[in-house]
């Protein structure tokens, strides 16, 4: 608990460290003793007594289990300000009370408080208001809130203005909202996200519905190897919708969300990085399905991966199948640098449409395999094109303007990708993107979307991934073996793990999915595999069924070599 300072004590207080006066407060329904929060033995039997009674400094921690705000639809759990809450311990009842396990133990946080119908679910089940930098809400499920018939109809998981909470392994599931923001609404403040996960969310069923996912407004987000996914909203935004501020995502992964307008994405305003995310089945009734953006500030993507997202439409009015650029003419600054545009369907516009926009620059990145019912399949025409593989452009020997202005460096080749039509998008050694890209390329990272070093050959290669170069050889493999794992995707995994590698020559290879705990969950491969490059597929099933969200590991043993690539599986 927290330890008293008398008042008129003013030299001690002063001689005592700020974070020896901080408390830690213990909450778990099956705790036998004080219900004062002291202990795990002594701890709350509600969360809302923890939230409190702490203030800043102050640490909250809840056994696994599932809580609700309180009776009624206006009750929500409100974080303090300068309080970290962190969830999913063992609790009293465990032999370590302080270990946590996000599957095993989860705590889940819950809007569900009448009859199984949701119509009389709380409005927002959390509530970061007023917070300030270092709130954070740490290792929860946050589910079943309805932002609808009361409140401000907004943020049904979370509910935040005017404030700057930190949200790390959280799962915000099956929430819903009128207006905006069915899993999260943030307005005016600064919202960083770590390893979350926003599924299931629907926004606005009337009109003016916008980020089933998750709604920022006049605020500056961070998003980082978080995944949102399966979420959709009636007009703008089925994952996320950013209007104003700043907006960073780095290794995120938007799958299956849908809306009206920007199927994944919709930027209206404000400075946007897009950094290692991928964007994949996502779609639009009628314009951008994955991204739709009207920014006067820059959006700058880098070693991004559109595949098979597309527009519903059935006329040329239904555009943008993975981007759509539009909105305030010579004044918009859009970068693209080392992306991969492939399988992507619209109207007009396959990949990409621009409409009364600036003058996109697209650097070292692949157009192939894209569709369009009725006019441009690749790319509509206004962009500047340089060390681009383009499909249909005649490359710069014979560029066709239909597609842009020509840069330089641009090729009208097939690039060779591994496996297109099961979503690997790397490409062979043999493809004419190896090193055929523009070192100078604006915002460059000095990575690719596997992670791997950006220049690993002579130079920069076109696209999302680096060809990664035969090994040099060593004693340790001198008489087999492989080059290894290539690439481990997507990670996070819901479903299905695309696990790839290859071969210097027929080798003996054996490759498991092993727990943090060090034991073997499946084996997927054991035997001679043939020189060259080969394909893996884990559905995330054990022996017994479908694994448990949480950390694994892929290992590969050939002659005298061993790897491994830790992936978290979502559920």
């Amino acid at each position: 608990m927290r330890r008293n300072v008398l008042a008129c004590s003013a030299t001690l207080a002063f001689l005592i460290p700020a974070d020896a006066l901080a408390a830690t407060f213990f909450v778990d329904p099956t705790a036998p003793g004080a219900d004062d929060g002291s202990s795990w033995a002594d701890a709350f039997a509600d969360l809302q007594s923890a939230l409190a009674l702490a203030t800043n400094g102050d640490e909250i921690r809840v056994a696994g289990g599932t809580y609700v705000p309180g009776p009624t639809r206006s009750d929500t759990f409100r974080l303090p300000s300068g309080v970290v809450t962190r969830g999913s311990f063992g609790g009293y009842s465990s032999p370590e009370p302080d270990a946590r396990d996000f599957d095993a133990t989860p705590s889940i946080l819950s809007g569900e408080i009448g009859d199984p119908t949701r119509d009389d679910n709380c409005y927002s089940v959390v509530d970061a208001s007023g917070t300030a930098a270092g709130t954070t809400l740490d290792g929860f499920v946050v589910t079943r809130g309805h932002a609808w018939g009361g409140g401000t109809e907004r943020g049904g998981g979370l509910y935040t203005n005017l404030g700057s909470p930190t949200l790390r392994d959280v799962r915000f599931v099956d929430n819903v909202s009128r207006w905006h923001g069915a899993g999260i609404f943030c307005d005016n403040g600064t919202i960083t996200l770590e390893r979350v996960e926003i599924a299931d969310g629907a926004a606005g069923q009337g009109s003016n519905g916008n980020g089933g996912g998750m709604f920022a407004d006049a605020s500056d987000a961070f998003l980082t190897d978080c995944s949102i996914l399966d979420n959709s909203a009636i007009a703008g935004a089925g994952g996320l919708f950013f209007s104003g501020g700043t907006l960073t995502l780095e290794r995120c992964v938007f799958e299956r969300n849908t809306a009206r307008s920007g199927g994944a994405l919709w930027l209206g305003g404000g400075d946007a990085t897009l950094l290692d995310t991928e964007f994949r089945y996502n779609n639009a009734e009628n314009d951008g399905g994955g991204v739709w953006t009207s920014n006067t500030s820059p959006v700058r993507l880098v070693n991004c991966l559109f595949w098979r997202n597309y527009t519903l439409g059935s006329s040329g009015g239904s555009v943008g199948g993975a981007v759509y650029f539009g909105g305030f003419g010579s004044a918009n600054v859009e970068e693209i640098t080392n992306c991969t545009f492939a399988e992507n369907e619209a109207g007009s516009g396959g990949a990409i449409y621009i409409f009364n926009s600036g003058v996109p620059q697209i650097t070292n990145s692949v157009f192939w395999g894209n569709y369009a019912e009725f006019s441009a399949p690749e790319i509509s025409s206004g962009a500047e094109l340089s060390h681009c593989i383009v499909a249909g452009s005649g490359g710069s020997g014979s560029w066709n303007p239909a597609f842009g202005t020509d840069g330089g460096g641009n090729l009208d080749a097939d690039p060779g990708f591994v496996f297109m039509v099961l979503g690997d998008l790397h490409v062979a050694p043999e493809s004419p993107a190896v090193d055929a890209g523009d070192p100078a390329a604006p915002n460059l990272a000095d990575h690719d979307l596997d992670g791997n070093p950006r220049v690993l050959g002579a130079t920069v290669d076109i696209g999302a991934y680096e060809i990664v170069p035969s090994p040099v050889a060593s004693p340790a493999i001198a008489n087999g073996s492989a080059r290894l794992l290539r690439s481990v995707r997507p990670n996070p995994a819901r479903g299905e793990l695309r696990i790839n590698l290859e071969l210097r020559r027929s080798s003996d290879v054996v490759l498991d999915i092993y727990d943090v705990q060090g034991r073997l969950v499946r084996r997927l491969a054991s035997g001679t595999m043939n020189e060259g490059a080969h394909r893996v597929t884990w559905n995330t099933e054990g022996v017994g069924g479908p694994v448990a969200a949480g950390t694994y590991f892929v290992r590969l043993r050939g002659e005298g070599v061993t790897e491994s690539r830790k992936v978290v599986v979502l559920r």
